[in-house]
């Protein structure tokens, strides 16, 4: 093979890596920017957000907000307008797959965490199992993101939770196992 064809061949597979790389830090910012909104709406001046199970589960519906429309919360099983779900969310074609994304994923959340904890967004809470509540430089990034069209939905929904769903883990999975089951069924009587 030509030393040209080589060359050429090594610039294509790094520019490949570079563009793979920017791709995997680009969907890393985005999954830490809505954990760390999340967190910064759970955040009091003492407490934060406690137990990676609460955590995953309440940003399973900042991931799908469609579920929320299903499940059984006091008859107001809506976001509030600054939060509603748009079309396009509705009709995500991963909104179907819902049910397989629903779980732990305690490993990713333990990367999303460390790296916000990293770059002093979040702190530990001392002496209680996994809680991370916002540093003021955390509450500052986070008012900045809400500040953006981009997130400033995801800063409403993540308030709403704050205040409608701010239940523990066991709690929040009884109601959202039924509510992924309704959505998945209702998403059966459309595509039939």
């Amino acid at each position: 093979m030509p030393e040209r064809d080589r060359r050429t061949r090594a610039q294509l597979r790094a520019r490949r890596q570079r563009a793979a790389a920017h791709a995997i830090a680009a969907e890393a910012a985005f999954h830490q920017a809505r954990v760390l909104l999340l967190v910064a709406a759970f955040s009091g001046r003492t407490r934060g957000l406690r137990a990676l199970a609460r955590l995953s589960r309440l940003d399973f519906l900042l991931r799908f907000p469609p579920v929320l429309e299903f499940m059984n919360l006091d008859g107001h099983p809506t976001w509030p307008t600054t939060a509603a779900t748009v079309p396009a969310e509705r009709h995500a074609t991963d909104i179907a797959f819902a049910s397989s994304r629903y779980g732990l994923w305690t490993d990713r959340y333990t990367l999303i965490i460390g790296a916000l904890l990293s770059k002093q967004l979040l702190r530990e809470v001392p002496g209680r199992t996994l809680e991370v509540i916002a540093t003021p430089a955390g509450r500052t990034a986070a008012s900045e993101l809400a500040a953006t069209t981009e997130w400033a939905r995801t800063k409403h929904r993540a308030d709403f939770l704050h205040q409608r769903l701010d239940l523990p883990a066991a709690r929040l999975d009884q109601l959202l196992r039924p509510a992924i089951a309704r959505m998945e069924t209702a998403l059966l009587k459309v595509g039939t």
